[in-house]
């Protein structure tokens, strides 16, 4: 796609973001719209995007595991209090609007490439907190704390997905367990 086809898109997703600011409502993509903003986005690569990791868009609307791992994640990284309950609704989404603007990121409500490089946290045999429970969520071990058995876990799935099996849970792996969600 050209590069007067993708500035049509931004005008059109930031148009529509606009109006729904204006009329003081929530603004939701809708799925045909989200889909052509993935089209068109640049084809950039790996080396040159954050993290080098292509991620999925999740937006509002949007229900299931990486739902839940990203409200396990914003609590996390910015006490957000959220519900997690893997249903990415206004609060999930004003958590991620907060989330984008301390980070100096498009404020856009959407997590993409750049949100979840961000986003994701390095866990490892000892830590605690949401976002090992997202971690543990994906692998079916709910202690709370990143334990033995959770360590094991991890590995066994980085060696299944090719990935240097060190239990150790970083953007890689992040990205790994998000892609091939349960």
């Amino acid at each position: 796609m050209g590069n007067s086809s993708r500035k049509g898109v931004a005008a059109v997703l930031t148009g529509a973001a606009a109006v729904a600011m204006i009329a003081g409502t929530p603004h939701k993509a809708p799925a045909a719209l989200k889909a052509l903003a993935a089209r068109s986005a640049p084809a950039v690569p790996a080396r040159d995007r954050p993290g080098g990791l292509r991620w999925p868009l999740v937006a509002r609307g949007d229900k299931g595991p990486r739902v839940i791992d990203i409200q396990y994640l914003l609590n996390e990284r910015i006490g957000a209090g959220l519900k997690v309950n893997g249903t990415f609704g206004p609060q999930t989404e004003r958590a991620v609007r907060r989330f984008q603007a301390k980070h100096s990121l498009a404020a856009n409500g959407m997590v993409g490439d750049q949100t979840w490089a961000h986003l994701v946290i390095t866990v490892k045999l000892g830590s605690s907190g949401p976002a090992v429970s997202a971690v543990q969520h994906s692998l079916g071990n709910m202690s709370g704390h990143f334990n033995a058995a959770t360590k094991a876990k991890v590995e066994s799935f980085q060696a299944k997905y090719h990935i240097a099996a060190d239990g150790i849970v970083g953007p890689v792996t992040w990205n790994a367990l998000v892609i091939h969600e349960p």
